[in-house]
């Protein structure tokens, strides 16, 4: 579980994060959805200190970490607990799907090869790639990228996943492909938190949706209530994106 207290971050005089307060429970999905600039975006690196918030705090798994004055210690609890994908990929190019995977989990987690291969097989065959292990990112599609970032993620046993923008650059086939890998990812008792402006997507895919607009949430609740309950019309007009 994750939750935010008054989240806020400012760039010089220009506050980007507006005491933003949400929750995501484990197994959920929590969509974060908003136009280009509205901060949701600094918001995921905020939380995982990619950009550091101004103000603030969070609660992960009971633990309580205030962003002001955070310590070594709780920024390695962070980086533990959290993972975060991006829709650029960070992927070895001269490295095959499975040696991707073997790698975050040698390099970074310092796991004997036997078991970073266990973990590492279970995990792309689980997000659908056991048929592509051998495979280089040259002969992968775009989904099949994302797939093996998502499977580096999980192989690292976090409580909270958190998904940038990750949709950008799929076709529609391969949205409907992710959305049934997500579902299974966050059978798993993972929080997943996605940032994205694709209306439809955050329709099908959440438990809960968090509208963003100029660095606020400004409605929060199932994808219907936030459709239902929206009055601003420059906001209306694109929640009316899938209809």
């Amino acid at each position: 579980m994750i939750e935010l207290r008054g989240v806020g971050k400012t760039y010089d005089d220009n506050e980007v994060l507006k005491d933003i307060s949400f929750k995501a429970n484990k197994g959920e999905i929590a969509v974060l959805l908003g136009t280009s600039g509205s901060g949701k975006s600094t918001l995921l690196k905020g939380i995982t200190f990619i950009e550091s918030p101004t103000k603030g705090e969070v609660i992960i798994n009971g633990k309580l970490i205030s962003f002001e004055g955070i310590s070594e210690e709780e920024l390695l609890y962070i980086k533990k607990n959290i993972e975060i994908v991006f829709c650029e990929y960070n992927i070895l190019e001269d490295k095959t799907a499975l040696e991707n995977v073997l790698e975050n989990l040698i390099t970074i987690k310092g796991w004997g090869r036997l078991d970073a291969m266990e973990k590492a097989l279970f995990y792309l065959d689980k997000v659908g790639l056991r048929g592509k292990i051998n495979h280089y990112p040259h002969e992968l599609s775009n989904l099949q990228k994302l797939k093996i970032e998502i499977a580096k993620a999980l192989a690292k046993d976090p409580k909270i996943i958190l998904l940038d923008g990750i949709t950008n650059n799929l076709d529609s086939e391969s949205v409907e492909d992710i959305m049934q890998v997500l579902k299974e990812v966050v059978s798993e008792n993972i929080a997943i938190i996605i940032a994205t402006h694709e209306v439809g997507f955050a329709k099908e895919v959440s438990d809960k949706v968090l509208l963003i607009d100029n660095g606020r949430v400004v409605l929060e609740g199932s994808f219907n209530d936030v459709f239902e309950n929206a009055t601003d019309e420059r906001i209306k007009e694109f929640l009316k994106e899938i209809v």
